[in-house]
């Protein structure tokens, strides 16, 4: 199983986008500009190919340059050109919060991190625009999970180190220094998918309890990339067989997303309308079309069961879906009902069953 999914790396891409075009955007609309920036200006940090600032004289054009990299943000939520983007959005990033004392903090280091990191991972994670494929067989780089955790370690001990909370004069300070302690924790990987969730459940106690800034959103973003997929792996992958209405668009999206997700080939695919269905699920499910249905075995779901069960199986980030279950059926079935039956409206109907591609045809049944 990889160590994350192609979804996933995709949402952190976006709320990356997001969170750097609300910076970019504030910053450019700032009065006074907070920028530095001007030849005058020593720049302390980096090699002077990132000093591109003291190029820069008039403050409309800095406000510009701010604008323009707000939009690039924008490609970057879309997942446009992703790593050209994010080489240039990170080579700005180090120019503009990193090359000067008074503009390092926790936060821009952080953002460097995430924009290295958008880099260097490989194309092919789902994007906003449905006609852009994502790749079947994504695969992400593990050093960056592992980067991403150490990093995360490193910004917990330094704050530690430079706020002296060791002296413990108050109780928060045992919160932050029990947090290190966690992260210390982490550094074993039997022992860093408890110590991600001791630090996932820390980090909102000693931020809301504390005065010191440990930059919520990079931080979190941060963590997200450390997540492992494998922690929260089905502990019995078994053959399933997911039936779905071969002419609904919504439905044909949510096979493909089952197919980018399942790199376990734990899901095979057939369509109600097929033979396989016919003459292995109750006619009323055959004839309505009106929901997802699982099976494995003798055991058939669903419905919302269905649409649950199926998600817990791609295990991961995924597992949430296990908090969905506690929800009482009948208004979960509910909310499945209202969408099943404006599908066609919103998301369209074929006018025959989906053919499968080459590549996908060991996964589906006829």
């Amino acid at each position: 199983m990889r160590v994350n999914s192609p979804t996933q790396f995709a949402i952190i891409r976006i709320l990356t986008g997001g969170w750097l075009f609300a910076t970019f955007l504030n910053a450019s609309l700032s009065h006074p500009l907070q920028v530095i920036y001007g030849r005058a200006v020593e720049f302390d940090g980096y090699i002077k190919v990132f000093h591109m600032l003291q190029l820069i004289e008039s403050e409309a054009a800095m406000r510009f340059l701010l604008a323009f990299l707000a939009v690039l943000s924008l490609f970057l939520i879309l997942g446009w050109w992703r790593q050209l983007v994010s080489f240039f959005v990170w080579f700005a990033w180090i120019s503009l919060f990193l090359t000067h004392a008074d503009s390092r903090h926790v936060s821009t280091f952080l953002g460097e991190w995430l924009l290295f990191a958008c880099v260097l991972m490989p194309a092919g994670e789902p994007q906003i625009l449905p006609w852009i494929k994502a790749k079947q067989k994504w695969r992400p780089q593990a050093l960056i999970m592992w980067g991403s955790w150490y990093l995360v370690v490193l910004v917990v001990f330094f704050t530690i180190l430079n706020t002296r909370v060791f002296l413990f004069n108050h109780a928060s300070d045992w919160m932050l220094v029990s947090m290190a302690l966690v992260a210390a924790l982490g550094s074993w990987p039997p022992w860093r998918r408890y110590a991600w969730l001791l630090m996932l459940a820390f980090f909102p106690l000693v931020s809301f309890s504390t005065e010191i800034a440990l930059a919520p959103v990079p931080f979190l973003l941060c963590l997200g990339l450390a997540f492992d997929r494998r922690w929260f792996c089905p502990r019995e992958p078994r053959s399933s067989v997911v039936y779905f209405d071969g002419v609904c668009g919504l439905c044909n999206q949510f096979v493909d997303f089952l197919i980018l997700e399942d790199d376990e080939e734990v899901f095979k695919f057939t369509p109600l309308q097929g033979e396989h269905a016919a003459h292995n699920l109750d006619s009323r499910a055959t004839q309505s079309m009106e929901s997802v249905v699982l099976q494995e075995g003798q055991v058939t779901w669903v419905r919302s069961d269905a649409a649950c069960q199926i998600m817990i199986r791609l295990g991961g980030v995924w597992a949430v879906m296990h908090l969905a279950l506690w929800i009482p059926r009948s208004v979960r079935d509910r909310a499945y009902h209202f969408v099943a039956k404006n599908r066609y409206v919103v998301f369209g109907k074929k006018d025959s069953c989906r053919i499968p591609t080459k590549e996908e045809m060991a996964r589906f049944i006829p």
